[in-house]
């Protein structure tokens, strides 16, 4: 099992599929959805662009501990600052302090992010850095995610190497 991308009640086709696509461009193929508010439709599959094969293997959930059920880890994203005395990780740092393999990382629906009760679910939680203005587009955050990810593992291999 490698990482799992986990969007947690999506509102949007559209940005399931740019999700996916995002995925795709970084080699991560395991998509989760949890209790999704739309359905995978054309839009889906248009943003996807080449990545249907993302869409046709999704796993849909009905809750996210189902979605989680065979990770060991998983990482809320999220841009609400923590009361709570978890730690907080931007994607980099995140990418050096957990292990890629089983790890799951969840992402909020387009109009509210994950609730206090979602990230309940997430032993730490990472939050991408922005200007003012720190509300990101699900899909942008599935991109930035992805991207970290990918490059840490290229990097560990590069230096293994």
């Amino acid at each position: 099992m490698t990482t799992q991308f986990v969007l947690v009640r999506p509102k949007k086709s559209a940005n399931i599929g740019a999700a996916a696509r995002g995925m795709k461009n970084f080699d991560f193929k395991e998509l989760y959805i949890v209790a999704p508010r739309c359905k995978l439709d054309a839009n889906a599959y248009a943003l996807a662009s080449h990545a249907a094969d993302v869409l046709d293997e999704a796993v849909i959930c009905d809750s996210l501990p189902e979605a989680l059920a065979s990770c060991q880890l998983a990482l809320g994203t999220t841009a609400r600052s923590r009361v709570a005395e978890d730690p907080v990780y931007t994607p980099r740092e995140a990418t050096q302090a957990f292990p890629h393999n089983a790890t799951a990382l969840v992402f909020g629906p387009e109009d509210f992010g994950l609730s206090n009760e979602d990230l309940q679910h997430c032993q730490a939680y990472i939050t991408i850095p922005t200007g003012d203005y720190a509300s990101l587009n699900l899909a942008q955050a599935v991109h930035v995610m992805a991207y970290e990810w990918f490059v840490s593992r290229t990097d560990s291999v590069e230096t293994s190497a």
